[in-house]
């Protein structure tokens, strides 16, 4: 077969419900210049058996079999094998417009873009809700134009991070050695924001062409995300460290501190135990932002009540002999009764429980140390009051 057009990876774990329809599709949509890369990671069900029928049948379609290794781990394993201009990645409890790839196509080769997003909905069956222009946000991107990240000013929240409403020119993955993390979860992260930050010509296309079925499969990524909820942390992590190799983060710092704190908020959600409340406030109590910050900034970046009171339970002395008295004078044992105060000051202003919204909150000051920002507290409670 000639060089494909598209590279279609699909990473399959427990997807004999799904993968006949997806690939059934997928054979029979108008564009043939396709490779299609099926990677069974572990399956124990029939998933692997499907692939091989339908890899007789279609010699544009190959399967390898690996151990369970995840979802990123998948990816990157049908990354080795492929040949085509442009990478597609699609899950298979996902479903998608017929005309899907050959859209996608068509506004790559027209715009001569290194990067194709279009829109898609996400579908929650358990809640009963759905949600539609979830691929970009359309306020900030201009549809069917050619643009350049450095173009929106804050391009790391214009898109969606989920790569499977995009299409990758493999020549910028191959130069930049791209690859996604090997965490359970937010293993997308990393690759679909460093791409973003090395394409050079983005197309977004109106029309929505993928709907994420959430929830619907026990074993999908969104089904599992609560057991592995500081995988965004480390996912942040590697994007930062690739940002300042290559000498990308001043330009695009600003656009990941946002970045962090938008994934901080929705990822927290998923994980409301005590245990990880308690970690987190253990990991955060002797360090930064708090001790940085004064009075003054904290309160007004919190809109607390300015009295001197709430100002001196908002954050402790930047001194050590301070601290100490301050937790004195106050009535808090240490320091992490301190940090429970703090959220307390939040939460009463904001009306949020704690078990409900404290752990995003303190999530993301989790964050905020493991990666070194001292300038994201304002924006994670300017979020958290616009999101009353």
């Amino acid at each position: 077969m000639s060089t494909p057009s598209i590279s279609v990876i699909i990473p399959l774990y427990r997807a004999e419900d799904y993968l006949d329809g997806l690939l059934t599709q997928l054979r029979e949509q108008p564009l043939q210049e396709i490779e299609i890369i099926c990677v069974v990671d572990g399956s124990p069900d029939g998933t692997l058996d499907i692939a091989k029928r339908h890899a007789e049948k279609d010699l544009r379609i190959s399967w390898i079999y690996q151990e369970n290794a995840g979802a990123g781990a998948a990816r990157n394993a049908g990354l080795e094998l492929a040949k085509g201009e442009y990478l597609a990645f699609l899950d298979a409890d996902d479903t998608y417009d017929p005309l899907f790839l050959t859209k996608m196509l068509e506004a790559a080769e027209e715009h001569d873009a290194d990067l194709v997003v279009c829109q898609f909905k996400r579908v929650d069956f358990k809640a009963g809700r759905e949600w539609p222009g979830e691929g970009y946000r359309s306020d900030k991107v201009p549809a069917n134009s050619a643009i350049s990240p450095l173009d929106l000013g804050d391009p790391f929240t214009a898109f969606s991070v989920v790569p499977n409403n995009k299409l990758f020119r493999k020549a910028i993955v191959d130069r930049e050695s791209l690859r996604f993390s090997t965490t359970r979860v937010a293993n997308d992260i990393f690759f679909s924001l460093a791409m973003i930050a090395s394409s050079e010509r983005i197309v977004a296309i109106p029309d929505s062409l993928a709907t994420q079925r959430k929830f619907i499969n026990e074993h999908s990524i969104s089904s599992r995300r609560a057991a592995h909820a500081e995988d965004v942390f480390a996912s942040f992590g590697e994007l930062r460290a690739w940002l300042l190799e290559h000498g990308l983060f001043d330009r695009h710092g600003d656009t990941f501190a946002t970045a962090w704190a938008d994934a901080v908020h929705y990822n927290a959600t998923y994980e409301r135990s005590e245990p990880f409340i308690e970690s987190a406030v253990r990991e955060l109590a002797h360090e930064e932002p708090w001790r940085s910050m004064s009075n003054r900034e904290l309160r007004d970046a919190a809109r607390l009540d300015p009295s001197p009171i709430a100002a001196k339970r908002l954050v402790c002395s930047r001194q050590p002999a301070g601290q100490a008295r301050d937790i004195e004078v106050w009535g808090l044992r240490n320091e992490e009764e301190a940090v429970r105060e703090i959220v307390r000051l939040l939460n009463a202003e904001h009306g949020r429980s704690l078990p409900e919204h404290a752990n995003v909150l303190i999530g993301a000051i989790v964050l905020l140390r493991r990666i070194g920002l001292r300038n994201g507290m304002g924006k994670i409670v300017e979020r958290m009051r616009r999101n009353r």
